[in-house]
């Protein structure tokens, strides 16, 4: 966000002045004398590896010179050079101390802006140039990282037109990413299951409660926090396809799980991943001021298929989720269906039902209940017709809930059996855990 700002009273004016005069109610200035000088000690020692070694703030792949620069100063340095030094190091510090949060994510890239105004003062510090083997071994990481971003602009260009789509091939993906990261570009943060998780990459079609993967494109990569003891990732896997593979790997393991016609049960994957190795606030900077930092992990997730097809499945994670074991219990109360309908027309039907479970149904989530129906034609000629769906809504245990299901019959006159139940999306049809479905009628579709 730009605006022009009045310089008498230092507010925005012009066109985007409502926008950035609105942020001024809750973001401080970095300079307010409110600011405590130290943020946090933890947080800058996250802060000092991702001033080295981070994927967006690194200074080893973006400003690898500044390492040789200050090498070859403090070989040879004499009063100037140590002066020059200092200040750079000093105005380096200041800011991992004071504003740790920008070198530790923010939102900032490129060796973070701040050491900008002083990387050109290294220079000064030196009494003779660099050594041609140093210079050599700069150069070469330099094409090295002018490489991989080429790589990765020209593979994901279609998907990711950011300025940041640089770093998602090669040799930035060996480096750690900054989890804290707040706006930066191509990054879908969603909340889950009471857990926070942020899809790095554009290799994944995120929507509500799932995403996508697709065994031609490379693995994502995904930042999930949680502050539970329970280490255990889990993972509902759905797909038509016959046979598929979803492939793990963090930093310290890498798990392989076959799967075969993945629905319901058959597609939960529950796996014990490496130990977080980072343990900080993610998205919530006031918590370390409560002492409450997150277990952020950092993993990648692909699926693979065993043939040369290329296959599709979708993925929720479970996070806290219980499986939905005691959710399938439901009592009748209204079912109103036709015995005769007419082609090419629908019907509605009334249901009213009471929740005997002892969970509550949900209308969304990991484990979405609707209410739906099948169609069979009774001459077998025809396929089963499975009908939309109809959310439930948020029904507790004992409670009640009416809803009106829209049958659309098809244009073929003839018999069909018309069973009308309720589903846990991905997981089961309440007929298959209780015997029997809420309604199966036989009705007769007429011709117009």
């Amino acid at each position: 966000m730009r605006a022009t700002f009045n310089t008498d009273t230092g507010y925005p004016v012009g066109p985007e002045a409502e926008n950035a005069a609105g942020r001024f109610d809750f973001d401080r200035a970095t300079y307010d004398s409110k600011k405590r000088l130290v943020e946090s000690p933890l947080a800058s020692v996250y802060s000092g590896v991702y001033f080295l070694f981070g994927r967006y703030t690194g200074l080893l792949l973006y400003f690898p010179m500044a390492f040789a620069l200050a090498g070859s100063a403090l070989r040879r340095a004499d009063r100037v050079s140590w002066v020059v030094l200092s200040a750079v190091g000093a105005l380096s510090v200041f800011y991992l101390v004071y504003l740790p949060f920008n070198y530790f994510g923010g939102a900032a890239c490129v060796g973070n802006r701040y050491f900008l105004v002083s990387y050109a003062a290294l220079p000064f510090a030196l009494r003779r140039p660099p050594s041609r083997r140093l210079l050599t071994a700069v150069w070469i990481l330099a094409l090295l990282t002018a490489g991989s971003a080429l790589v990765s602009v020209v593979s994901t260009r279609d998907r990711d037109t950011s300025l940041l789509n640089h770093a998602h091939a090669g040799i930035f993906r060996w480096l750690p990413y900054e989890s804290t990261a707040a706006g930066l570009a191509g990054g879908q943060d969603v909340f889950w299951t009471q857990e926070f998780a942020r899809f790095v990459d554009p290799y994944v079609r995120v929507s509500r409660w799932k995403f996508r993967l697709n065994s031609a494109d490379p693995a994502t990569e995904v930042a999930v926090a949680n502050r539970r003891s329970d280490e255990q990732l889990r993972f509902l896997v759905l797909s038509s396809a016959p046979e598929l593979e979803l492939v793990y790997s963090d930093w310290g393991r890498r798990v392989r799980t076959p799967l075969k016609n993945p629905l319901g049960k058959r597609g939960l994957v529950e796996i014990e991943p490496s130990r977080p190795l980072r343990y900080h606030p993610l998205w919530f900077r006031n918590a370390w001021d409560h002492g409450l930092p997150y277990h952020v992990r950092v993993f990648r997730l692909a699926i693979r298929s065993p043939g040369d097809e290329p296959v599709e499945a979708e993925i929720r994670y479970l996070g806290q989720e219980p499986w939905p074991r005691e959710a399938f219990s439901r009592e009748v109360l209204k079912a109103e269906v036709p015995e005769r309908a007419t082609a090419g027309t629908s019907s509605s039907i009334s249901v009213r039902l009471r929740n005997t479970s002892e969970e509550s149904w949900r209308g969304q989530g990991v484990f979405p209940v609707y209410l739906s129906f099948r169609l069979t034609p009774l001459d077998g000629k025809e396929r089963l017709i499975e009908g939309s769906r109809t959310p439930i809504g948020q029904v507790a245990p004992g409670g009640e809930v009416a809803r009106t299901l829209i049958v659309e019959w098809p244009e073929l006159p003839g018999r069909y059996r018309l069973t009308v139940d309720l589903l846990i999306e991905g997981v089961s049809w309440f007929e298959k855990q209780v015997g029997e479905p809420l309604s199966r009628t036989e009705v007769t579709v007429e011709p117009r």
